[in-house]
């Protein structure tokens, strides 16, 4: 089966394990990513990508959610 290759522009979640001012954690903005995969699967609610696909298996999936998602572009050869 043929999935096609794509670049996805999202916005993501973040973690910081350091103490900081309450202050200063509400100035820190979301970081955009960019994710380019084998689009596996794309429902109302999340895009599944994986890095590396075989005739039946996939690795190094990730799961995006949609709502998390600001732009998706078909790469083509």
């Amino acid at each position: 089966m043929d999935y096609p290759i794509v670049e996805i522009i999202w916005r993501d979640a973040e973690c910081d394990p350091e103490w900081k001012k309450i202050d200063k954690i509400s100035k820190g903005n979301l970081p955009i990513v960019y994710t380019i995969g084998y689009l596996l699967h794309e429902d109302k609610e999340k895009y599944i990508v994986a890095s590396t696909i075989g005739d039946d298996e996939a690795t190094a999936t990730m799961m995006i959610p949609v709502d998390w998602v600001t732009k998706i572009s078909l790469i083509t050869f």
